[in-house]
């Protein structure tokens, strides 16, 4: 199965006003329905595993994970400074969310997270 990606920076989308809602489901149910941009992916297949690294403001490293729940489709752009244009989006079911980060992209650094065949992450 593909796993795949997602970045959230609060310094370019900061309106996440139903985050605390969101994290709160999760904690409830085990699950949350959300919509991310795909950017210019196109091919995310329905269930692929994913992860969401914040980025932009500290602390940075992975804050949210679940699977997709649909194929990607397109909306009005996320950016409200480019009303005239689409993006592209996929429904996602989040599994794990919060406001902290889980692992920081510091932790990404250590010996932990670095492939034992000797090759580098590309996160490092």
């Amino acid at each position: 199965m593909a796993t795949y990606l997602f970045v959230w920076n609060p310094k370019r989308w900061h309106q996440w006003n139903d985050l605390d809602q969101e994290i709160e489901q999760v904690g409830i149910t085990g699950r949350a329905d959300s919509r991310w941009s795909t950017g210019n992916r196109k091919d995310l297949p329905i269930g692929s595993r994913f992860f969401l690294i914040r980025l932009g403001t500290e602390p940075k490293g992975i804050m949210g994970s679940g699977v997709t729940s649909s194929e990607p489709y397109s909306g009005p752009h996320w950016d409200p400074s480019r009303p005239t244009e689409q993006a592209s989006y996929v429904d996602l079911w989040f599994d794990f969310l919060s406001r902290d980060v889980l692992v920081t992209l510091s932790d990404f650094k250590s010996p932990h997270f670095r492939p034992s065949i000797g090759l580098r992450s590309p996160l490092v």
